[in-house]
């Protein structure tokens, strides 16, 4: 039976607001020694797909340092600390484009970011009959384009790879089969 590994050391070497970096040294139930190991503690973010009254979704664009491109995302952001999920995403997706929705927000599901060596999870919700009610109010470090797309415009930017981060296609996924449009059981 497989076992978590035991912990022998651990040590901080970078503390942040955005992450805590770990040195461990590990050892596995059959007295293999994993060192060093790399563990990344970083808060949970979300993601809102969000769909407005005339069936367009609210997109943006926006640079990611990562890959060093302008990247098109569901709008996604920090989780504030005792924020609830729900209204942290409300929050940001008024705060990043502008639009918000008297229809309850739709959980789509919990999802561990890398369960490898991270502690952190994304939280993807739906928001129907989302309208313009404000101008966006970003934050110094954000530049953002809100992109309002088709469904048809957002498979293709599925397909073509124009949206590449994974989360963001699981995200979709999961959308798809609310809509009874896509069935992961077919698949698996």
């Amino acid at each position: 039976m497989i076992k978590p590994w035991k912990l022998l050391s651990s040590k901080t070497l970078i503390k942040n607001k955005w992450l805590n970096l770990i040195e461990e040294k590990l050892e596995t139930e059959s007295g293999g020694d994993i060192y060093p190991f790399y563990k990344f503690e970083t808060g949970s973010w979300g993601m809102v797909i969000a769909k407005t009254n005339e069936n367009q979704f609210v997109l943006v664009k926006q640079y990611r340092r990562g890959t060093d491109e302008i990247c098109l995302e569901f709008p996604a952001g920090s989780i504030e600390t005792n924020e609830d999920f729900a209204d942290g995403l409300k929050r940001e997706l008024l705060e990043e484009t502008g639009y918000s929705s008297e229809k309850s927000i739709i959980l789509l599901g919990h999802f561990p970011v890398n369960p490898s060596n991270q502690t952190g999870e994304v939280v993807i919700y739906f928001w129907d009959k989302v309208i313009l009610t404000q101008e966006p109010n970003l934050d110094p470090t954000e530049e953002i384009e809100v992109v309002l797309m088709s469904e048809a415009e957002v498979q293709e930017s599925f397909k073509s790879m124009v949206i590449k981060h994974p989360i963001h296609h699981l995200a979709w996924y999961r959308y798809l089969e609310m809509q009874n449009k896509f069935n992961f059981t077919k698949i698996f």
